[in-house]
């Protein structure tokens, strides 16, 4: 099984390069981002995506449908999650840069640990300050706390939906976690959460259940099933993200 899903990202990953060399406009760069860049973490069966960069020259309508007819493509052929964020140069190369939803300090550090499809330097001139990154990440935690009360109003009863809206949970508390600690202590961290750092910085909360996290990916072929399971994880996270962003708010007031 391990065999075949590493075998399905890899055809789609040719068929994104393949795809996209043909049919999109003044190409730049394509990267592949996230787990699978260049700390090569092997695909998590029902969990891990494929995180994508398209970098053009310049952006217009016809590059949009050209990016829109890659991605339906992929969407209908692979039963993977694909995440394409499309980027002009010069955007790109900006050291304001936000890539997709993402924090400056993600354009700095996180995309440097991407692959260049085109054999480039993924490398960017003078960042911006401590200062300015951390009052960046706060808009993004804000947004992150938002979206997520927003989809728990929107969210409808089926299990399908529960175990949708639970599996978008994970993820953004793990980005929102993450940035917090940012915030507080300044260390920027990659894929996992820091366990010790987070209970230096947030002592008060039960940290063990963020460790379940990890637990909740590997078995999620079982729980996505499991209505009671879904809705216990739901419930202990938003308590977990409330809490932590109400902590985190101290900082927020104080920069």
């Amino acid at each position: 099984m391990k065999k075949i899903e590493e075998d399905l990202f890899s055809e789609a990953i040719n068929d994104f390069i393949r795809l996209s060399k043909g049919n999109i406009s003044d190409l730049h760069d394509l990267l592949i981002r996230g787990g699978l860049g260049k700390s090569l973490r092997q695909p998590r069966k029902g969990w891990s995506d494929i995180d994508l960069s398209i970098i053009v020259e310049k952006i217009n309508s016809s590059v949009l449908k050209e990016v829109r007819d890659v991605y339906q493509l992929l969407k209908r052929k692979y039963p993977i999650k694909i995440t394409i964020t499309l980027v002009s140069r010069n955007d790109f190369l900006s050291k304001r840069h936000h890539h997709g939803m993402k924090p400056i300090f993600y354009s700095h550090y996180g995309l440097e640990q991407s692959i260049s499809l085109f054999n480039n330097e993924i490398k960017f001139g003078d960042k911006v300050d401590e200062r300015e990154l951390r009052l960046d990440t706060i808009s993004n935690v804000c947004y992150l706390i938002h979206d997520l009360r927003n989809r728990y109003m929107e969210l409808e009863n089926s299990t399908d939906a529960i175990a949708t809206y639970a599996k978008h949970l994970m993820r953004r508390s793990n980005h929102l976690i993450k940035n917090c600690i940012y915030i507080k202590a300044g260390v920027l961290l990659e894929e996992d959460i820091d366990q010790d750092l987070l209970y230096r910085c947030f002592p008060s909360i039960p940290f063990k259940n963020i460790q379940l996290i990890e637990g909740y990916k590997a078995s999620w072929e079982t729980i996505k099933n499991d209505r009671k399971e879904l809705k216990r994880i739901i419930d202990v996270l938003q308590e977990i993200n409330e809490e932590i962003f109400e902590n985190t708010l101290i900082d927020i007031n104080n920069l």
